[in-house]
């Protein structure tokens, strides 16, 4: 079995399910919380690449803009030598916001962060940790996508669930593979019909 092809084939079977519901002949977007706009999947994103750590380089770890000082400092001790990408520095432009995703191993996030940006990594296949058990943007969409695992209580379990992750690269490589699919199998649970 030539696991690759299949991989493919199913990719492009899943995007020609996934356009036709985009024109209006099925779900399309991603329901956040009451008061939250919706989430759409991006047009034209790139395909799900391996981490970047699997590929030989440095570990590189995304800061959701809304992680605190605390959580900031406990993620750095546990990742020594990580590349750090601070969403607080990126525009709004979706398309940017992509690329610099694809470049993350992980992301992490506290409980105060959106839905859309943790939806949009979890798209391009990097998982956001998050600080929060349950509730917050990141952690609702971990919950739904079957990775209760990747909600943390506080900053020292983000930190030591991170380096968990981190540290298991074929673990990394399994779930960044499988985190789009994830999202477009979670069907009712995500979307809804215009």
């Amino acid at each position: 079995c030539d696991t690759s092809a299949f991989t493919r084939r199913f990719e492009d079977a899943l995007r020609t399910m996934w356009h036709r519901w985009c024109a209006g002949q099925g779900a399309t977007a991603f329901s956040t919380a009451p008061g939250e706009r919706s989430w759409s999947p991006p047009t034209g994103a790139p395909r799900v690449a391996p981490p970047p750590v699997t590929m030989g380089q440095r570990l590189t770890a995304g800061l959701a803009a809304g992680l605190s000082a605390e959580e900031r400092r406990a993620v750095a001790a546990a990742l020594p030598g990580a590349r750090w990408i601070d969403e607080r520095g990126l525009g709004q432009d979706r398309a940017e916001r992509l690329i610099h995703l694809s470049l993350m191993d992980i992301r992490l996030a506290s409980a105060d962060d959106g839905t859309d940006i943790a939806a949009d990594a979890a798209w391009m296949g990097v998982a956001t940790v998050t600080a929060a058990r349950s509730g917050g943007g990141g952690s609702r969409l971990n919950t739904l996508l079957g990775l209760d695992a990747l909600n943390a209580g506080d900053a020292v379990t983000l930190a030591r669930t991170a380096a968990e992750l981190c540290g298991d690269h074929n673990r990394l490589a399994r779930l960044r593979a499988g985190l789009r699919l994830r999202v477009q199998a979670a069907g009712p649970s995500l979307f809804f019909s215009r």
